[in-house]
């Protein structure tokens, strides 16, 4: 018995530093895993994607003023395609204030475009002005 003395305090220590280690090695894992699947979610492709890349082509790189409104661009495009049909004024107002523009800035800098290019379609009801996606998408 006296030849095999262990000194547990040696070894109690030496374990919980390697459970500190695997500890840490864990939760950088789980931020890399985070990482990932955040940068999945941007990769993911829509059915407008396509369509966004054929109106407005690639997002410019530079960033500055292009850059904003591009972003603004795909974010009023895929609005309108998740919709598909509403009240035209209370679009407008709703989309407007939720991204810092007047009304008549988006109406006519950004909407009107596409409605010439036949992307969506404004006409009058009975409720009053409507609007509904005209656009199509693969």
């Amino acid at each position: 018995m006296s030849e095999s003395k262990v000194d547990w305090k040696t070894k109690y220590l030496e374990l919980q530093k390697k459970h500190e280690e695997t500890l840490k090695l864990v939760e950088a894992l789980k931020r890399q895993i985070q990482t990932v699947n955040v940068e999945k979610r941007y990769e993911e492709k829509s059915e407008i994607t396509d369509l966004v890349k054929v109106l407005l082509g690639d997002r410019p790189s530079f960033g500055g003023g292009s850059a904003l409104r591009w972003d603004l661009y795909e974010k009023l495009l895929k609005r309108l395609y998740e919709k598909k049909e509403g009240n035209y004024h209370e679009f407008l107002r709703k989309f407007a204030r939720q991204n810092g523009l007047t009304e008549k800035k988006l109406e006519y800098g950004y909407v009107k475009s596409l409605i010439d290019d036949g992307i969506i379609e404004v006409f009058e009801s009975i409720n009053g002005t409507m609007w509904r996606w005209k656009a199509k998408v693969k």
